[in-house]
């Protein structure tokens, strides 16, 4: 069986290719060669480093990052992804960096918690009927507008053409 001859590390890239594959893994939950591992809790980091058979040593690490890590991720296009807190602080930055960057397009994030909601009509005025969708001009860009759209569990920036924006909208 292939799977023997894999180290934890392949074992795990191999799980994240396709729904099949994790399932079939989970299944028939081939040897780890882990003989050990070592978790640590710090105030914004957590590390796991386990130990092999082979006597190599890894070290996993998270690290909470400021906004979220999401400075890091402003270079792409599109992207969708869970978190579990969004911040205000997270949304206004993302607001700041769409008006900047012309090749943001649409960022969809998901999550399951968020201090942003209450403030969200204090800063932007109120939402378009009550969809909680808001509109932004985009400096020295006459045809698109940013769209940004708060749910219960989700947001989601995307840049559109002006022409599209709701008659009775707002934009900002």
């Amino acid at each position: 069986m292939i799977l023997r001859n894999l180290d934890f590390v392949s074992i795990q890239c191999l799980r994240k290719t396709s729904r099949d594959l994790r399932n079939f893994i989970d299944d028939v939950k081939p040897e780890s060669k882990v003989t050990e591992f070592q978790l640590e809790f710090g105030d914004s980091c957590i590390k796991f480093l386990p130990k092999f058979d082979d006597k190599k040593d890894m070290l996993i690490r998270y690290q909470k990052a400021p906004n979220g890590g999401l400075g890091s991720l402003i270079h792409f296009n599109l992207i969708k992804m869970d978190l579990f807190e969004v911040s205000l602080e997270m949304i206004l930055s993302l607001k700041e960096a769409f008006l900047r960057s012309p090749h943001m397009m649409n960022y969809e994030i998901s999550f399951r918690k968020s201090d942003a909601e209450e403030h969200l009509v204090e800063l932007f005025g109120e939402d378009f009927e009550l969809e909680s969708f808001w509109y932004f001009g985009i400096p020295d860009d006459l045809e698109n507008v940013i769209s940004f759209g708060f749910g219960s569990n989700f947001i989601v920036f995307e840049r559109i053409l002006r022409n599209i924006v709701p008659i009775g909208a707002r934009i900002l």
